[in-house]
């Protein structure tokens, strides 16, 4: 790596990031398929490896801490083995988790892909895509309101799972009108925050 890079990154050390998004957990499933299922014309998969990975905005929270950037993350999981599973992996990425918030009426997104040789075959998607419940939806207002003036920047990532509801991009708009700093949107629906 050039110097010039080097020195580009290093300044990511400076700074700390709020992160708000959909929480996903990608899981692969590795193994070899030699047979098909007698019961369908569909491939058998022995697996032999799980890897599970943070996937969505975790994701882009996982990437940043690992240039160096203090991050923040703000967003909605199950009360559930995947989210417990996904609170672990952003602490081993650094990522503290005091503002992530647990939803018993939710389920944790994973999106497990199945894989064979360098062949996916199959994906199979679980978890809540809804908006939060009112309870949960202000409680995650709070936490965005408590933490955004601590922060250099905002990072929203988007994947229309429910997370980023109105309020919470209403609450976004408001606190860059009286504290102004850089909010970066990567969204499925851009428009959405058009105002930001």
């Amino acid at each position: 790596m050039k110097t010039a890079d080097l020195k580009c990154i290093e300044k990511f050390k400076a700074y700390t990031v709020l992160v708000i998004g959909d929480f996903m957990i990608d899981a692969y499933f590795y193994g070899s398929s030699n047979r098909l299922a007698p019961e369908a014309p569909v491939p058998v998969i022995d697996v032999n490896l799980k890897k599970y990975c943070l996937g969505g905005a975790a994701n882009v929270a996982a990437n940043l801490a690992a240039l160096g950037c203090k991050v923040q993350f703000c967003t909605v999981t199950g009360a559930d083995a995947a989210a417990e599973n996904g609170l672990k992996l952003l602490e081993a990425a650094g990522i503290e988790t005091r503002y992530v918030l647990t939803d018993a009426d939710r389920k944790t997104l994973v999106k497990t892909r199945m894989v064979s040789g360098t062949q996916t075959l199959l994906r199979c998607d679980e978890g809540t895509c809804a908006q939060p419940g009112q309870a949960t939806e202000a409680k995650l207002k709070a936490k965005i309101a408590e933490v955004y003036a601590k922060c250099d920047a905002v990072l929203i990532a988007d994947y229309d799972k429910g997370v980023l509801t109105p309020l919470i991009i209403d609450t976004l708009l408001a606190l860059k009108k009286d504290h102004p700093k850089f909010i970066a949107v990567d969204a499925k629906r851009i428009s959405a925050f058009a105002k930001l």
